[in-house]
């Protein structure tokens, strides 16, 4: 018996294999097709997710500047504070060293008239010594001759005796003197007040140390060389080679040459417990022990110890433990 003819199956239309992902439809011409696009999911994903990136980027960057536009205002202000009651100290200084100017014109006054009222006493005691018996009716006739120094010593109220109004005056110019004395010492202490608000302001670091841009923060890093997370205690400022660094605030040096690891260094003493320290450097400037002040230049810029390249690292310590500079910077 003979098999019964297998008829083939029909063939199936092809379907084109369509990509995954999105599809964009591109229009320049009404009388021509449609051009597609297509975008793979994960480019959308990997766009998506970069776009993200960047805005918080973006965002960290805004409030980092942000913050460090609220701490220079901060620190502005309490330089304009520190520099308005400067102002306010010296105009009271010129006002106190004014009153001590008149009380000592004044005191001058009363130390003549008192020169004049024991010419006076010596005349009566000399007219009393010849003549005993006629005392009680001269007595008025010699305050007539020297009312006029009478009437300049202040004298009030008709003729004082002698030994009174010598007394009085004298009263008078001591208290004068006394006046003198304290508007003196609180001169003194106005003034030595205003020289150690100046001096601190001198001696506290305001500036930036060099011209350029900070590579690295404050705070806890990946160490650029080792690789493993540590503390920064400064922050790093890159700038050309050769570039002049400047100390931030007046004191003494301290230590100034070959540091292992911070190379070519310079470190300041401030006082108040504040320290600087610029490291890295291509050549020192200064010697130890040597005075500087704000804006002098101490050190050159190099790459000296342990570092990837031209920079400076600078650090504040505040009774001996670092501090972020950013507190102490513009």
């Amino acid at each position: 018996m003979q098999p019964a003819h297998t008829i083939p199956p029909l063939p199936q239309p092809s379907r084109a294999r369509r990509p995954r992902g999105y599809q964009i439809l591109i229009l320049s011409d009404p009388a021509r097709p449609a051009r597609r696009r297509y975008l793979s999911t994960t480019f959308v994903y990997a766009l998506l997710f970069g776009g993200l990136l960047l805005l918080t980027a973006l965002g960290g960057l805004g409030l980092a500047v942000t913050y460090q536009s609220h701490r220079a205002t901060a620190w502005q202000a309490e330089v304009l504070a520190l520099q308005d009651e400067r102002d306010q100290l010296t105009e009271l200084l010129a006002r106190q060293e004014e009153t001590v100017k008149e009380l000592a014109l004044e005191a001058r006054t009363l130390a003549e008239r008192l020169e004049a009222l024991e010419r006076f006493a010596s005349q009566m005691e000399a007219i009393v010594a010849a003549n005993p018996e006629v005392l009680p009716e001269g007595w008025s006739a010699v305050v007539a001759l020297a009312r006029p120094e009478l009437e300049a010593a202040g004298a009030a109220g008709g003729a004082l005796p002698t030994h009174e109004l010598l007394d009085w005056t004298a009263s008078t110019l001591s208290q004068a003197r006394e006046t003198a004395t304290l508007q003196d010492r609180k001169l003194s202490h106005l003034r030595s007040s205003l020289d150690k608000k100046v001096h601190r302001l001198q001696h506290t670091p305001s500036i930036w140390p060099v011209e350029g841009w900070v590579s690295s923060g404050f705070g806890y890093r990946l160490h650029p060389i080792t690789g493993r997370r540590d503390h920064h205690d400064g922050i790093d400022i890159a700038a050309p080679r050769g570039s002049t660094v400047v100390a931030t605030a007046a004191g003494t040096v301290i230590r100034a040459g070959w540091v292992q690891g911070y190379g070519y260094m310079v470190e300041i003493d401030h006082g108040y417990g504040l320290r600087t320290l610029y490291a890295h450097g291509d050549r020192v400037l200064v010697k130890r022990g040597q005075k500087v002040t704000r804006g002098e230049p101490i050190l050159l810029v190099g790459s000296t110890g342990t570092s990837t390249g031209p920079h400076l690292h600078y650090e504040v310590r505040l009774n001996g433990q670092p501090v972020s500079p950013w507190s102490y910077l513009p």
